[in-house]
């Protein structure tokens, strides 16, 4: 099955090999995890979910590659790029304020953005190529306004684009 039709020659190579690979876990390997070398540097898969959560839910394995290097420079020492003890101890502060509890408040919310977003994907599906990033920026800044401040921007729908260019600049 391909996500990407033969008349599509501007489709990125990265989108291709990345289709192949997966591909591949769907037809051949059975297994729940795999390796792979890119360029000299070995690269696991996760392919089933269980195996991800063992991993995403360990207390040890919280240092992050070096690849996380090129994210700090764009989002700094974050949650996201941070290990170690940084990483701990803004992981506990955190926590607290995601819990199903708290989440389950912001369902509705999730729910009606993501239909929005659905919709719009829906009309652009024809497109031989499509950027989502605008899009998903849109819904992110829809649903991040909406459950911190309780303020809809709807900038999904074009309106409020201060804000989204604000996140731009």
């Amino acid at each position: 099955m391909t996500i990407y039709k033969q008349s599509q020659p501007d489709v990125p190579p990265f989108c291709l090999i990345l289709q192949a690979v997966f591909g591949y876990c769907r037809v051949v390997i059975k297994e729940k995890i795999f390796y792979l070398y890119l360029l000299f540097k070995p690269f696991v898969f996760f392919y089933k979910p269980e195996t991800v959560e063992v991993v995403l839910s360990s207390k040890t394995l919280i240092d992050k590659s070096k690849e996380y290097d090129l994210l700090s420079q764009w989002l700094g020492k974050g949650l996201l790029t941070s290990s170690g003890a940084k990483w701990r101890s803004r992981r506990k502060l955190l926590t607290p304020a995601f819990h199903f509890s708290i989440l389950e408040e912001f369902l509705p919310i999730f729910q009606e953005q993501s239909s929005v977003l659905v919709s719009k994907l829906q009309a652009l599906a024809r497109e031989p190529w499509l950027d989502i990033v605008p899009l998903i920026t849109a819904c992110t800044l829809d649903i991040i306004c909406e459950t911190a401040m309780g303020v809809s921007v709807n900038a999904q729908d074009g309106q409020n684009i201060e804000y989204v260019r604000a996140i731009h600049e």
